[in-house]
């Protein structure tokens, strides 16, 4: 390789590395594209679920129905929008792909437990649950592989919801 390209590849790479320390040390690394608070300023795990908390109470009062969805698109992911909006008028929204700190999953997390549970009373069923089923069926049937872990914990497992800080 010549001296001059290799020069100029690592002017490139130092580069690219510049913009994404200063992008992380800004705290806008990650899903924070599209998250209501920088990341930075979550420092716990209980401040990220009532930041997620609070954004989906926010959103509901607004008639905003959305789904915070995170991780490598795949099939069941793009089952999973086309069913929660066509039956329930709900939008599918990536929060970041497949580098999440704990924070931000936190915040997703909470975010839907937030909006499953207004979903329940107005259609008294768990509309997350129901989209889940239906997707993996779809994949399924085209032959894909399995679901993957949703983002709606089971209830023993289930978000803090009570406000209440939780270790982190």
């Amino acid at each position: 390789m010549p001296k001059r390209f290799a020069g100029f590849l690592l002017v490139l790479v130092l580069a690219a590395s510049a913009a994404s320390y200063a992008a992380f040390k800004q705290g806008w690394l990650g899903s924070a594209k599209t998250a209501s608070v920088p990341v930075a300023a979550l420092a716990t795990v209980a401040e990220a679920e009532a930041a997620g908390r609070a954004q989906a109470t926010k959103d509901l009062a607004a008639g905003k129905l959305e789904y915070h969805d995170y991780g490598l698109s795949s099939d069941h992911q793009k089952f999973m929008g086309e069913i929660l909006q066509a039956k329930y008028a709900v939008k599918l929204t990536s929060v970041g792909d497949c580098c999440l700190t704990e924070q931000e999953i936190a915040e997703a997390k909470a975010y839907n437990v937030t909006v499953n549970e207004e979903l329940k009373k107005k259609f008294k069923l768990d509309v997350f649950a129901d989209a889940e089923k239906e997707a993996a069926a779809k994949v399924a049937a085209a032959g894909g592989p399995a679901a993957p872990a949703a983002l709606i914990p089971p209830a023993a497992q289930s978000v803090e919801t009570s406000g209440a800080p939780t270790k982190s």
